[in-house]
């Protein structure tokens, strides 16, 4: 019997105060603009240096402030274009809170339309070589950028992509180590040899000035000494390093990168908590569209049937003592449908999903059973979440354990969708379970203004409101839970949607430089701009502080480092994070396992025999008698913290 549910929702749009610049310089067809007699009253924050990267082409947008008024005038220079700025035209805002301008360049006339949330901007833009452009027929590239008085409103957390001499790349990354301390902490992390990937331990180097502009720094773990000096301009950052014991001073450079960090400093409790109001917000415009409310949802339930049968098919990898825990539950497939604003014109968009959900045969405890979201990885489906010998059968363990189980299909796009990512996965992930591919949200006419993992992360969090929404669960007991693709959704959904108490991602990314040339699946990337440019797993990670974040790393996992050990990146990620755990409180566990890229409870492995629990480094940062020394995070000891990860979740028991 099917069954259908329908959930409305209001949507609420924020908008900054908007006004009118130059009459008549709006693209045909586009909305109408509240206009004000004078200049334009602009959002407060768009006023600035903005580093633009349109398809690929970097630019450096110029909105100046003159006597205190926030004015239409400006400057867009091309970096590739040798130095050479054009005036902005038209800049205003309409009651949708859409920017919009354009730009007279030799090749034509370049038209924006974008949205900007504290110090961040997406959009589209229009090549015109007469009159204005069709909305939104012409506006087929697109924009992402972010504002340099914003991110350089304090001197740190500054993180670069730096070309070293020898052909080596690295991260550099600048600190404070307290909210009050006048000297400065740095990491270096070495990734590329001549474009190939040549992964080194992150690290710390000797910060000996740094001013915001000037920085001087030893690399005191390089044998010989290594000293660095450089000038830090906009986006960039160039100089010269020395050699201990002489030699020629070579060049060195690079670009700015993780504009969004938390950094791996110390923080106050305000200042996390302000990092990550504000953090939430600008991944929110990045990746999707805003994170809208829908405008409606609707949610069927197409039939209802019997747990996957325990045949005694046991995944040899799965530790959860399945043999005392029976499948009481029933199994339910899902269909949702929801309605979402566009993020520039107001349209609606219709966006479907398909998952399951488990209930408990008996009824539920005081206060409703705890709920736990389940994401599949590549090559899984919300269906194979229940499969109790499957990879993915992490769903299956907490429905035997008394939880309300949602679990949503998490894929991939069609191929005319990200064809230009990649170009694998053409039907789908397990399209027999109903996980074929997921079409992009977008308007008619246009390409997405969503990232992948911003749909997979929002499709996770509307099977959330439908699991949120039943009257026999317990709102404050929620747990997500996902092993590789599943696991980066999970660090996703945590960490923009605080309705989550509790993640435990398991192989999920752990250094996004690294993977860029390590040869893993390149869905993470995004279409519009450069993901590394904007964040690190690390800032996700730090943005669920004041929560529980259970990270799962296997020894012998080696599908996101070739380093020796393989675990070192996971352990730098998660030092990097801690600092806004202890800021504001929660639990971050680094659950070390002896496996590879497996989920563990750490209860009872049948290849193994008796398992330790959950098991913590022993030495999770670098030692303060010895800050040169890399070996820290090569140190595979661990010590038994919990019996399971089900101590850490509520409701596990």
């Amino acid at each position: 019997m099917r069954r259908r549910l329908r959930v409305l929702f209001c949507t609420t749009v924020l908008l900054p105060a908007c006004g009118d610049a130059e009459p008549g310089s709006r693209p045909a067809s586009g909305p109408a603009v509240a206009s004000t007699a004078g200049h334009a009253l602009l959002p407060a924050d768009l006023s600035g240096h903005w580093f633009v990267n349109r398809d690929g082409e970097r630019l450096t947008l110029t909105l100046p402030v003159r006597q205190g008024v926030r004015t239409p005038a400006g400057t867009s220079l091309v970096e590739s274009a040798g130095g050479t700025s054009q005036p902005i035209r038209g800049l205003e805002a309409d009651a949708l809170g859409v920017v919009q301008f354009h730009v007279p360049e030799p090749s034509g006339t370049a038209w924006y339309r974008t949205r900007v949330a504290n110090g961040v901007l997406m959009g589209r833009v229009a090549r015109t070589a007469g009159s204005p452009p069709r909305w939104p027929a012409d506006f087929q590239g697109r924009v992402t950028g972010w504002r340099q008085e914003t991110f350089d409103a304090d001197s740190v957390p500054r993180v670069w992509d730096v070309a070293l001499p020898g052909g080596r790349r690295a991260v550099l990354r600048i600190d404070r180590p307290a909210p009050d301390a006048r000297a400065f902490i740095g990491t270096l992390k070495p990734y590329a040899l001549q474009g190939q990937l040549a992964e080194s331990p992150a690290e710390e180097v000797d910060v000996q000035a740094w001013d915001g502009q000037n920085l001087t720094f030893v690399r005191r773990a390089a044998t010989p000494l290594e000293t660095y000096q450089g000038t830090a301009s906009g986006r960039t950052i160039a100089g010269l390093s020395q050699v201990d014991g002489g030699g020629a001073a070579m060049p060195w450079n690079g670009t700015r990168a993780e504009v969004l960090t938390h950094g791996f400093g110390a923080r106050t409790a305000p200042e996390v908590a302000g990092w990550q109001a504000a953090t939430r917000e600008r991944l929110a415009l990045l990746l999707m569209g805003g994170n809208p409310r829908p405008v409606s949802a609707q949610v069927s339930e197409l039939g209802s049937r019997d747990p996957i049968a325990d045949d005694g098919d046991q995944n040899p990898d799965r530790d959860d003592d399945q043999a005392d825990w029976p499948q009481n539950y029933k199994l339910t497939e899902l269909s949702f449908e929801t309605r979402i604003p566009s993020v520039l014109d107001g349209d609606q968009v219709v966006r479907h999903a398909h998952g399951y959900v488990a209930v408990p045969a008996g009824p539920p405890p005081p206060g409703g059973y705890p709920v736990a979201l389940a994401l599949n990885g590549h090559g899984g489906s919300a269906y194979d979440t229940f499969g109790p010998g499957w990879m993915y059968w992490y769903g299956d363990s907490f429905a035997r354990r008394g939880f309300l189980v949602i679990s949503v299909d998490v894929g991939h796009r069609p191929l005319a969708d990200r064809a230009s990512i990649y170009q694998d996965a053409l039907d789908g992930d397990d399209p027999g379970s109903g996980n074929g591919t997921h079409p992009a949200v977008a308007s008619p006419g246009l390409s997405s203004d969503w990232e992948e993992d911003g749909e997979r992360a929002w499709d996770a969090m509307r099977a959330l409101d439908y699991a949120l929404g039943r009257a026999d669960v317990n709102r404050q007991d929620v747990t997500a839970v996902g092993l590789s693709m599943g696991g980066e959704i999970t660090d996703w959904v945590a960490a923009l949607d605080t309705r989550i108490g509790t993640a435990v991602a398991a192989g999920d990314p752990s250094d996004l430089a690294v993977m860029s040339l390590h040869g893993n699946h390149p869905c993470w990337m995004w279409q519009r701009g450069d993901a590394r440019e904007y964040y690190d797993p690390g800032d996700l990670h730090a943005l669920v502080a004041s929560r529980t974040l259970v990270r799962e790393t296997g020894k012998q996992d080696t599908i996101y480092s070739d380093a020796t050990p393989p675990f070192r990146i996971a352990k730098e990620v998660v030092w990097r994070a801690a600092p806004a755990f202890q800021a504001m409180g929660g639990r971050l566990v680094h659950f070390m396992h002896f496996d590879a890229h497996d989920f563990q409870v750490g209860q009872f492995c049948l290849a193994e025999g008796a398992a330790d629990g959950v098991t913590v480094p022993t030495v999770g940062a670098p030692d303060p008698a010895n800050p040169w020394s890399t070996d820290w995070s090569g140190d595979g000891t661990t010590t038994p913290l919990l019996p399971s990860i089900f101590a850490a979740v509520p409701g596990g028991g």
